[in-house]
């Protein structure tokens, strides 16, 4: 139940943000989630301006690269693709086969950079 608990933390701060950079002229923002036929998912994909700008998958647990995120980057090529790690878990990069980059960020470092 953690992992559900930090996802809706996650979801409420991105909405609000999604919120005021639209209501601030930046673009048009929307946030969705992604999963396809084959049970592949994205915790949160935002839009900005109809085309996918931030692909974002929270873990709960510090675990390896998720094969979705990394599918999902390099099939949408969003302008930032990123891996939120448990709170205190150090900054990494990651990068899939087809160049596309990853950010692992841990949570307190992403959402304190939000608005």
């Amino acid at each position: 139940m953690p992992g559900a608990r930090l996802e809706n933390l996650v979801a409420g701060h991105l909405l609000k943000s999604v919120h005021a950079w639209t209501d601030s002229a930046m673009g048009d923002f929307e946030l969705f989630y992604i999963r396809d036929k084959m049970k592949r998912e994205v915790d949160f994909c935002v839009t900005k301006d109809g085309y996918p700008w931030l692909l974002l998958e929270v873990k709960s647990s510090e675990k390896a690269l998720s094969p979705a995120l990394v599918h999902y980057s390099e099939l949408l090529r969003p302008e930032f693709s990123i891996q939120l790690l448990p709170e205190g878990a150090p900054r990494r990069e990651q990068y899939s086969s087809q160049g596309a980059r990853i950010q692992m960020i841990a949570i307190d470092e992403f959402l304190s950079a939000l608005n």
